[in-house]
């Protein structure tokens, strides 16, 4: 070989590795987007989900193909290895043996998915679409045979002109399954709010359920369950009201709301109760740890339970499930009577509007017994006179009603904690004359909020 036939190999050759390494991207371009819609033939999804009666999954003979839009994937890692589509008319999930689904199929791809050869079942009620069964159970298409049965559609469909808008959860049946849902003034019940969406903190971490509920029926529920190895497992649940979208599922007689991600959530407004979300719990105590039996004398961690002019205390009220505190005269004699309830120390810390809230019911009211609510900030915790210290009464009522029986307990009025600071003790104060029977009051969910 002569030297100028070296020399030209040696430059083609530095020119392709130039070439190939000038071109390196530090990541792969996005899959490119379908815009052609290949118009297959298709069936609904009612007609094949129809092909399913019930019990062991059954593998489909007919060459049908349906077509749906994603409206759920794995994005968030809340779904896994599943999809959900909807035709317009219902929605169901498909089952894939692959995870990041989302890169494919992401929410508003049209799909089309050949359906001979694939499986329908069910599990916990709900019909799935699979590649095979393994016993009872649907299992996912494999990988490799996914451009096999799923062929790829348009992009960019909006998928809000299939979500379906629920203002009462008990309205959800079965007609919903697989749908992407909108719910509206709904809001985590108590125990679910500002919590971890799943169990994390476990020696195994598991699966969170939380429950949505709404205004107008705080007793009526839908569950959220969400993944331990989502994205947002470890952020908490919003505290507001307002819209929660989801797909709407289904295990046996449960209705569940499965997210496709934290964003579908907006609950920014006011609670049921008229509480701000962004408040902060300073205190609270609902008395459900109290122990004993009704009528004992009440005996809570850190409370003074004082009697400052005769012999009545507090006691346990205790009626099924529910418990809290209440005062009386039955066991005090004939003549004036002062009994002191006072929280332990309550740090306001750094907030600038502060708020007392409890429940509270009167009952065999005389209108001459009163219930008084005070503050201070310089009693010592552990006085057995409490009134030798500075309170500030922030509440004095008498009750009428009801004279005979108990009134139902029920939210008093939002007292205003703004004007303290620092530390401060609240004390809930019983003031009578026994002649005979004087008014009964019950209280519990005593809690103090800052902003």
């Amino acid at each position: 070989m002569t030297k100028f036939s070296n020399l030209l190999l040696i430059m083609l050759v530095g020119f392709a590795f130039f070439s190939m390494t000038s071109c390196r991207k530090d990541k792969f371009d996005d899959p490119k987007q379908i815009t052609e819609d290949p118009n297959l033939d298709t069936i609904s999804i009612g007609r094949l989900k129809a092909m399913y009666s019930g019990g062991s999954p059954i593998t489909i003979t007919d060459s049908v193909t349906i077509a749906g839009i994603v409206v759920g994937n794995d994005i968030s890692g809340n779904i896994y290895e599943e999809l959900f589509i909807d035709d317009g008319n219902q929605g169901l999930p498909v089952l894939i043996d692959r995870s990041a689904l989302y890169g494919d199929f992401p929410v508003g791809r049209k799909i089309y998915i050949k359906c001979k050869g694939l499986v329908l079942g069910a599990y916990g009620g709900m019909t799935q679409l699979g590649g095979y069964a393994n016993g009872v159970s649907v299992e996912g298409i494999p990988s490799g045979l996914i451009t096999k049965y799923i062929v790829k559609g348009p992009t960019g469909y909006n998928v809000d002109t299939l979500t379906q808008t629920i203002t009462n959860i008990n309205s959800l049946n079965d007609a919903y399954l697989g749908r992407l849902i909108k719910l509206v003034d709904v809001e985590f019940d108590d125990a679910s709010a500002g919590v971890p969406f799943a169990d994390i903190n476990l020696p195994q971490p598991g699966t969170g359920e939380r429950y949505l509920r709404t205004c107008a029926a705080l007793g009526t529920t839908i569950t959220v369950r969400n993944s331990a190895y989502s994205k947002f497992a470890s952020l908490n649940t919003p505290k507001g009201n307002g819209i929660a979208y989801g797909i709407y599922t289904k295990y046996n007689s449960e209705k569940q709301l499965l997210l496709r991600d934290v964003t579908d959530l907006q609950l920014t407004n006011f609670r049921c109760d008229g509480s701000n979300p962004n408040e902060q719990t300073l205190f609270s105590e609902n008395f459900n740890g109290i122990s004993g039996s009704n009528n004992d004398v009440l005996n809570i961690s850190a409370w003074q339970n004082i009697t400052e002019q005769n012999t009545a205390l507090w006691q346990n009220a205790i009626f099924g499930s529910v418990k809290c505190a209440k005062i009386d005269s039955y066991n005090a004699s004939v003549g004036p009577i002062i009994s002191w309830l006072i929280t332990p120390a309550i740090n306001l810390g750094s907030t600038t509007s502060k708020s007392l809230k409890f429940s509270f019911a009167p009952g065999k009211a005389d209108g001459i017994t009163t219930f008084k609510v005070l503050v201070s900030t310089d009693y010592d915790r552990t006085s057995t006179s409490p009134q030798n210290f500075t309170w500030t009464t922030i509440a004095d009522t008498a009750c009428t009603t009801p004279t005979s029986g108990y009134g139902t307990l029920a939210p008093f009025r939002t007292l205003d904690l703004s004007a303290f600071s620092g530390n401060i003790y609240v004390a809930f104060k019983y003031e009578a004359t026994k002649v005979s029977q004087c008014t009964i009051y019950e209280l519990d969910d005593v809690k103090v909020s800052g902003l």
